[in-house]
């Protein structure tokens, strides 16, 4: 069974993935402020939001700044993309080894599942 790896464990330099997202409790409007990287923070199914950051499970994210409950995190699936911000409040966050996270075989099974 994966641990939930705490907010207050979370270091830079450490190799994280997005375990599991929290179901927002009422639905995000336009009216609503949203953070940065909001546009990657619901899966959204229809019009009906499932969790936060579900479109980040399994991916490798490097955190580079921690300041809670905020955390800057770049993924390591899409190097080209700059660096974004997670909400610890929002989803739990499971520890990878850097193997994991460094594998030219995760790319190969994203690819592969079609993601």
């Amino acid at each position: 069974m994966p641990k939930v790896l705490p907010p207050d464990d979370l270091r830079p330099g450490m190799f994280v993935t997005v375990l599991k997202g929290h179901r927002p409790e009422t639905p995000p409007t336009p009216e609503m402020e949203s953070p940065i990287g909001a546009a990657i923070s619901l899966l959204a199914v229809g019009n009906r939001v499932e969790e936060y950051y579900g479109n980040l499970k399994g991916e490798p994210l490097e955190v580079r700044a921690v300041e809670l409950p905020f955390l800057m995190v770049r993924n390591l699936e899409r190097p080209s993309r700059p660096t974004f911000s997670i909400d610890t409040r929002r989803c739990d966050l499971m520890e990878v080894g850097r193997v994991y996270a460094r594998s030219p075989f995760r790319r190969w099974w994203q690819f592969w599942r079609g993601r």
